[in-house]
């Protein structure tokens, strides 16, 4: 997959009008993408095969995930705490670490994207694109990547406690970047299984812009999800691999999607176990217990031994 980063909304527009115009042209077969999203991720010192079970297992789609952290030399460290904050940094072997399980795109909007100082998510958001990867959110703006001629642009937002002012102005000027367009929101609170209102707000509100696919990660707790239209909404996808002992929710969901130019044409959720205390993340041994607990929660779906493939 050839995957394209865009530092600012603007170059985004700009590099995209003429290929969306070829795109159409010749009566082609429609253009379709798939695409795995999971969700937090912190390698911290080494990860090497934290994500390599998941990219196996969805060998034939890429990756997009929540990076917590920066890339940084203290990434040896895994994890600084202090009186008053808890730093995270990833390794300078991330970058590779990611592609090597399939990753294409990386996002950085969290509560930790600041922990190495101002210039921590431009030399992250570098060091990843040096890699092939595209990194989005904060100081990475949107990316766009691209397969059989169809964009998908990808923009995050670290919510905090409140839905920022600009966000409807962003998630406009995110949907034109791209002929499809996935949201990531985090979002910083205890791990719950139901959205809290401003996160709801935000999703609302992505929608109304016209995106395709709203991923929520941030509280390591899974949720449940929805289909909207030729939309999709995960409320929450957990964990993916965290080195910090500051987590212990292991039970997480992968998201995954095909996307054509309409929007989604499917989408299922895998129950995954989340690498966490330097056990790689792998898709579940006994999925049972999570997809009783989606259709607990009113999960619409049809349900296999390894998943839930949503249904309206």
């Amino acid at each position: 997959m050839r995957a394209i980063a865009v530092i600012g909304l603007g170059a985004a527009l700009a590099c995209g009008s003429e290929a969306g115009l070829a795109d159409r042209r010749g009566g082609e077969a429609p253009a379709a993408v798939e695409l795995w999203f999971a969700g937090d991720v912190h390698l911290g010192p080494g990860g090497v095969g934290a994500l390599a079970g998941l990219g196996a297992a969805m060998a034939d789609a890429s990756g997009v995930v929540n990076l917590e952290g920066p890339i940084d030399p203290r990434g040896v460290h895994g994890v600084e705490r202090e009186p008053a904050a808890l730093r995270l940094f990833n390794g300078t072997g991330t970058p590779e670490e990611l592609a090597r399980a399939g990753v294409a795109a990386v996002g950085l909007a969290n509560n930790h994207a600041g922990d190495a100082g101002p210039a921590g998510q431009a030399n992250t958001a570098a060091a990843l694109r040096a890699a092939g990867l595209a990194p989005f959110g904060g100081a990475a703006g949107v990316a766009v990547i691209e397969r059989d001629g169809l964009r998908v642009a990808l923009a995050g937002f670290d919510l905090a406690d409140e839905v920022p002012p600009e966000l409807p102005a962003a998630l406009a000027e995110a949907r034109r970047a791209g002929d499809v367009l996935a949201v990531g929101f985090h979002t910083t609170g205890p791990p719950l299984y139901l959205p809290e209102p401003p996160l709801r707000r935000a999703v609302d509100l992505a929608f109304e812009a016209g995106a395709a696919v709203v991923v929520a990660h941030g509280s390591h707790s899974l949720a449940g999800a929805e289909l909207r239209g030729r939309g999709v909404v995960a409320w929450g996808l957990g964990n993916a691999a965290f080195a910090c002992d500051c987590t212990e929710e292991r039970e997480a969901l992968v998201l995954r999607v095909r996307l054509g130019r309409d929007g989604v044409e499917s989408a299922a959720l895998l129950p995954i176990d989340a690498g966490l205390g330097g056990q790689p993340a792998r898709v579940a041994a006994d999925p049972g217990p999570v997809l009783d607990l989606l259709q607990a929660l009113g999960v619409a779906g049809r349900r296999d031994a390894d998943r839930l493939t949503l249904t309206p």
